[in-house]
């Protein structure tokens, strides 16, 4: 990923590219680029996505919202309204300008992939992500975070812990991009639950090597979130021991993981 124009790029050797924009204060919006057209994923800041647009010579066909927070659609319906392109997200009313809503399991084509919305419920009732599997990609919101995961707004512990086994279920090699740049402070708090695991001190200190140089930590692959992430590791025994739940449910050792990084 080289910076351009304080946007980041991750080119593929299928024939596309995804740009990573960063906007407000740590949330990113990418821009999936193929020929002169582009897909925009949870436009927070239409003004940054426009001038991506321009930057780069193509125009805006669709947008693909994960769910309806502010910093993820603020920019939707200015972006509908200049460029006429097909709004698509869950079927839910906050999400605005809505053309095309989607439900668990429903296909879409982007460009020349495919794409699989995934129904993720915890972060918000409707959230939904986006698995691209010929490209090895998941968009994926607010549900799964780099060493991290979403807060829980609007469902239960195990609402979002079934969504995140879900989602660990893709292939190891996907390749994670998620909406908000947290991935050094999540590192932290799993160092502080698992002191002694080596690769989450190592991939610590490679995010802040990233960081101190205003790169962004974004893409990880599943497999590095299965080595470091606590909240898809709640079945090993060692988290399990430090947090005294040995013989609770994954759920509840998820749901107490939640609660600490809360306060954290």
């Amino acid at each position: 990923m080289n910076p351009i124009h304080n946007a980041f790029v991750h080119v593929f050797p299928l024939g596309f590219s995804i740009i990573i924009i960063p906007v407000y204060s740590d949330n990113y919006t990418y821009l999936i680029l193929q020929g002169t057209e582009a897909t925009a994923v949870d436009p927070g800041d239409a003004n940054a996505v426009q001038g991506e647009l321009k930057r780069r010579g193509v125009s805006l066909t669709h947008i693909l919202c994960t769910h309806h927070h502010f910093d993820h659609v603020g920019g939707v319906s200015s972006l509908k309204s200049a460029t006429g392109c097909t709004v698509i997200g869950p079927v839910d009313r906050r999400i605005p300008s809505l053309d095309q809503g989607l439900s668990e399991g429903d296909r879409l084509t982007v460009g020349s992939f495919m794409a699989e919305a995934v129904s993720v419920p915890g972060h918000t009732k409707t959230h939904l992500v986006y698995h691209f599997p010929s490209a090895n990609v998941l968009f994926s919101g607010d549900c799964l975070f780099l060493g991290g995961c979403g807060r829980i707004f609007e469902g239960t512990a195990a609402e979002m812990y079934a969504s995140l086994k879900k989602l660990a279920s893709l292939p190891d090699d996907t390749l994670i991009f998620c909406g908000h740049e947290y991935t050094e402070e999540n590192l932290r708090f799993a160092c502080s639950l698992e002191p002694e695991n080596a690769a989450v001190s190592s991939r610590l200190r490679k995010v802040g090597g990233l960081r101190r140089k205003s790169l962004p930590s974004v893409p990880g692959t599943l497999w590095e979130e299965k080595l470091t992430n606590p909240f898809l590791r709640v079945h090993e025994q060692t988290l399990r021991s430090a947090l005294r739940m040995e013989g609770a449910a994954d759920w509840e050792v998820f749901g107490a993981i939640r609660r600490l990084k809360d306060r954290y």
